[in-house]
């Protein structure tokens, strides 16, 4: 199952960037992410290992994620590692005119067992997410209140 998402947000990319890679600030604007820290020594890089709590479909799960591409300032990926429903994540940033950054997230998730019965609702779910979580970064950076 793939899923896609885009917003615009009136912040540089670089600034973006920042802080859609720093996996400490999930929990700020994704709104399944519960807690989420780096295992391995910062600073991130394509191999790093990250953990990540998440509370999804009324449960919490725990997954370790493989960050798979990291190119400051225009692509940030993590894979799955371990976890109950195997996923890569892609964040991917557009400079705009050097003031506004194109924000595009795109989940591929493989369905397996009684999650695959439930594709609709679970695409359903995870594009409804994505809306919220991009809303609320908007928010967050253009607000100013994260610096």
């Amino acid at each position: 199952m793939r899923v896609e998402r885009s917003a615009t947000i009136d912040q540089p990319v670089d600034r973006v960037f920042e802080y859609v890679s720093t996996p400490e600030n999930d929990p700020t604007w994704v709104p399944a992410s519960l807690r989420h820290e780096m295992l391995s020594p910062a600073p991130n890089r394509v191999g790093s290992i990250t953990e990540e709590d998440v509370w999804f479909l009324g449960r919490r799960m725990r997954y370790a994620w493989e960050i798979t591409q990291y190119e400051p300032p225009t692509a940030f990926a993590l894979r799955s590692i371990s976890g109950p429903i195997p996923a890569t994540i892609r964040v991917l940033l557009e400079s705009l005119d050097g003031a506004r950054t194109k924000v595009i997230l795109v989940a591929e998730v493989q369905l397996r067992g009684v999650y695959k019965r439930m594709e609709p609702v679970m695409r359903w779910v995870a594009q409804r997410q994505f809306g919220t979580q991009l809303r609320t970064l908007k928010n967050l950076l253009e607000s100013g209140a994260f610096r």
